[in-house]
């Protein structure tokens, strides 16, 4: 694995902390102290179903539609950032970095780190 990776990595973990997922639901209209309307635009969430996993902090769960989500989720679905692919990690890791004041550098992943990368984000959502 090389710097840039563990770097990234590190950036990562660091956005995945609890505080940054309630906050970034806060500054996006969310009252993350009950249940709120499901971020997910796949459903339609007429009653709020939504909540924060109080055992992690760093998820959310929708109980209607089963759909666990992180901070990375959210940005996708609410702000459009890209999900997957070098965009991933130049516009929305980069973007959540800079809105957290949490230092990135640009990392400089080979092709098959991205997509080691995109493997890795793919299984903690399963």
């Amino acid at each position: 694995m090389t710097s840039s990776r563990q770097a990234l990595d590190r950036v990562i973990a660091q956005i995945k902390e609890p505080m940054y997922i309630a906050e970034y639901l806060t500054s996006c209209g969310y009252d993350t102290s009950k249940r709120f309307s499901c971020p997910n635009p796949d459903h339609p969430d007429k009653h709020p179903s939504a909540g924060l996993i109080k055992t992690t902090g760093n998820r959310g769960y929708c109980f209607a539609c089963q759909t666990s989500f992180d901070i990375f989720d959210l940005c996708v679905w609410i702000e459009g950032r890209p999900s997957s692919g070098p965009g991933w990690v130049t516009e929305t890791v980069k973007y959540l970095a800079d809105r957290f004041n949490i230092p990135l550098e640009a990392p400089d992943l080979t092709t098959e780190e991205l997509r080691e990368r995109e493997v890795i984000t793919a299984y903690s959502h399963a």
